[in-house]
């Protein structure tokens, strides 16, 4: 509510709004992980919870009609620039593939089948449930395959609390990697030959779950 009132006396979204989100962002990942023990990227996400719901009602055009709009546009530049790239490139360093024996290796390729099967089939199924056609649901196993930077950031919280060794988190960061380039060749299989505007809408049903 503070930060609403405090932006919404602006005229338009000012660099200080965009600064002092991720300020908040950086507190509540600090609170999270200082006071409640839980991982800082969970204070993170509820900041960004909170920051996304308060609005512009004059920023621009009424579909981007979001404080978290303006300040999605303002962080790309830092995040692409800086922030994704060194936390990327901390996590690969960790990873010295010469040294992993062939039982890793076949453990990193196995891990890696079991990570894309269970993502297909459970996020096809669960479309399933919600009343999608087969097609559709598909598709949506297959877009849901991709390990992203959560995963990296759990697998180095546990590496960090001694949970992980240094033989397991090599084929997580392996499993990352592979189901997030495949991810987009499966897919474009998956919607071959179909035009955009082609693409059925989702149930009602589905859409109100």
């Amino acid at each position: 509510k503070i930060f609403k009132k405090w932006t919404d006396q602006a005229e338009k979204g000012l660099r200080r709004h965009a600064i002092m989100a991720f300020v908040f962002c950086l507190l509540m990942a600090y609170v999270a992980e200082k006071f409640f023990g839980v991982a800082d990227i969970t204070g993170a996400f509820i900041a960004g919870l909170i920051i996304s719901n308060t609005s512009k009602s004059d920023f621009v055009l009424k579909k981007f009609d979001t404080m978290s709009y303006m300040l999605e546009s303002k962080f790309d530049t830092l995040s692409y620039l800086l922030l994704s790239p060194v936390f990327f490139a901390s996590i690969g360093l960790k990873v010295e593939l010469p040294k992993m024996s062939a039982a890793i290796v076949g453990f990193a390729v196995i891990l890696t089948i079991v990570a894309i099967l269970t993502k297909i089939v459970g996020c096809a199924l669960g479309a399933k449930m919600c009343g999608y056609k087969n097609y559709q649901c598909a598709r949506i196993g297959v877009g849901m395959i991709s390990r992203g930077e959560v995963a990296l950031i759990v697998a180095q919280k546990g590496y960090q609390a001694g949970m992980l060794s240094d033989d397991l988190f090599a084929p997580i960061v392996l499993v990352v990697i592979v189901t997030t380039l495949i991810t987009p060749i499966l897919l474009s299989m998956v919607f071959k030959g179909e035009k955009p505007q082609d693409t059925p809408a989702a149930p009602a049903e589905s859409a109100n779950i």
